[in-house]
């Protein structure tokens, strides 16, 4: 047993483990001090958060995002948090209204199914939405903003190092633009050498962060993803002058077609903007001859529907032609993990399993 008295800062306090969105999931270790400090930061920095606040309680606390935005950052001021054994939309909604929440936090296709509801509206109680776990495309924004009212900021963060950055989205916010980096925050982006290039030039985001975590369990892992301090993200960005981060898309979620490279996250974003579409989830499949062939899965909006073909010609007018699908397929839901993140090797998997 431990003496009586206060911890040290730099005690091992939890371990976190990644969501295993496109690997498997690794094992990080957080300190006591590192749990404040981030749960400080979304309570002071980010959320304005008093203990008058309600949050919804509807992530899995075994994740960062709902153990440090919603559970901790609320005991730190003394706020309430509506716990929910799991998410269902409507369910959800019935809870902000009668308990009188008045801060969200979710993914976006949590945010996507709360602002589908017919009975949701404008409302005095809430004040703010905070959108985090995966790039939010702009349309789920709006429809937050517009139907319920309220300001939406999307935050940028990973289970190893949590919040990063974050901004208030509006209808002019370019899109893949996270904002700013919070007190302490440190980053930069780098080419395959590891060679810090200059703003606006894309590489590889890398962080230091005082909420950082202390290592990861596997040695292997500590030596792929740290050095010299400085974290490797997996996420391909550009620093701008103004010190604000764009994020592109995941480094595996970057695809080889040709010789071209292709952002699965750019040919997401010109399928959702068909009206008939809810999701897409766009990987990259073994091809015969042109390294990678481009493969869309798409979810319909309830009661509409399409077809490939359809689907084609309309991105064919957005995209230029080595970024378009050549394979497609509509299916009821996408496989995702308990945080609500892709499990994008899962939809590789089950393409290579059952090809048509």
């Amino acid at each position: 047993p431990a003496p009586p008295g206060r911890i040290p800062a730099g005690t091992p306090a939890v371990i976190l483990f990644s969501s295993g969105s496109t690997a498997r999931p690794k094992g990080a270790v957080h300190s006591h001090e590192g749990l404040l400090k981030n749960a400080q930061c979304v309570a002071h920095e980010m959320a304005g958060l008093d203990r008058d606040d309600v949050m919804l309680g509807a992530l899995p606390l075994a994740h960062s995002f709902g153990l440090s935005a919603v559970l901790n950052a609320s005991l730190l001021v003394g706020a309430r948090v509506e716990l929910l054994p799991h998410f269902d939309a409507r369910e959800a909604w019935e809870v902000v209204v009668a308990r009188h929440v008045t801060v969200l936090t979710g993914v976006p296709t949590m945010y996507r199914r709360i602002a589908a509801l017919p009975e949701v509206s404008r409302q005095s109680h809430l004040r703010l939405a905070i959108v985090s776990g995966s790039a939010c495309p702009r349309e789920v924004s709006r429809d937050v903003r517009r139907r319920i009212g309220i300001p939406v900021i999307e935050r940028y963060g990973m289970t190893e190092a949590s919040p990063l950055t974050w901004r208030q989205v509006e209808d002019d916010t370019p899109e893949g633009d996270v904002g700013w980096p919070g007190w302490g925050v440190h980053l930069r982006a780098v080419d395959s050498e590891g060679q810090v290039v200059a703003a606006g030039t894309a590489g590889e985001v890398e962080v230091r962060s005082p909420g950082m975590f202390l290592r990861y369990l596997s040695a292997a892992d500590n030596r792929e993803a740290v050095h010299d301090g400085w974290l490797r993200t997996g996420d391909l960005g550009t620093i701008r002058v103004d010190g604000g981060l764009t994020l592109q898309s995941r480094l595996k979620e970057v695809i080889i077609q040709g010789g071209y490279t292709v952002s699965a996250r750019e040919v997401e974003s010109a399928i959702l903007r068909h009206p008939a579409v809810a999701e897409a989830a766009v990987v990259g499949l073994p091809g015969r001859d042109m390294g990678e062939d481009i493969a869309a899965m798409v979810v319909l909006r309830s009661g509409r529907c399409t077809d490939p073909a359809e689907l084609l010609g309309f991105v064919a007018e957005r995209l230029a032609s080595w970024k378009r699908p050549r394979r497609w397929r509509i299916v009821a839901e996408l496989p995702r993990s308990s945080l609500g993140k892709l499990k994008r090797d899962e939809i590789v998997s089950s393409w290579t399993e059952s090809p048509s």
